[in-house]
């Protein structure tokens, strides 16, 4: 419905198998199809054969994709030809780089550079996930599905690495989006955009 909104037409709808080697039967449907643009839900270890095999079939297309094509761990497995990914413009919620100091706490402790996954988990844990777990032990003294759920109301965080995190009465955080592009082999962070229900009408 939102595409249809928007005067978008889809083309084609593709799908594959996650960890498969060969991608080039979706990508060969793609290339028959010719659409204007891709927009694709991948992740860096699906992404790399997926855009390699892209190159090769000579497609051109922009991709548009939310997963984690444009990010570390994807720059990390083609580091033989990092240019592969060009063009490609992704929303995320976090990208190593977006705060330095960070990554440096996180490289110290782990003894390894963050990668996309990994750290927004240890974000959402840290600044999320722990406050509530906090706030359900204070006000009742244990914390189990109920409480925490509770206490997520509670949760009112100013200022994070995904900047501002309060919950809604659906128990979902309205954390902030960037927008990223791969370009000459490296992230540039286009956008950091505040989200919210309400663009979404």
């Amino acid at each position: 419905a939102a595409f249809k909104k928007a005067g978008i037409t889809l083309v084609s709808t593709e799908f594959f198998d996650p960890g498969q080697p060969d991608y080039r039967p979706v990508l060969t449907r793609l290339k028959r199809a010719n659409p204007e643009t891709i927009l694709a839900v991948i992740l860096a270890s699906d992404g790399a054969p997926f855009m390699r095999q892209y190159r090769e079939l000579g497609l051109t297309q922009r991709i548009y994709s939310r997963g984690s094509l444009a990010s570390a761990e994807f720059l990390h497995q083609v580091r033989d030809n990092p240019k592969i990914g060009d063009g490609v413009v992704e929303a995320g919620y976090w990208v190593t780089g977006l705060d330095p100091d960070w990554d440096k706490k996180w490289t110290e402790r782990y003894k390894v550079p963050p990668r996309i996954h990994g750290s927004l988990a240890a974000i959402t844990l840290k600044w999320a996930v722990v406050p509530a777990i906090e706030i359900a032990l204070k006000k009742q003294g244990h914390a189990d599905r109920q409480t925490i759920r509770a206490a997520l109301k509670e949760v009112d965080v100013k200022d994070s690495p995904l900047g501002p995190i309060k919950f809604d009465d659906h128990h979902q955080a309205w954390i902030n989006m960037i927008l990223l592009e791969m370009r000459d082999g490296q992230l540039r962070i286009l956008e950091k955009l505040p989200t919210s229900p309400a663009l979404l009408n």
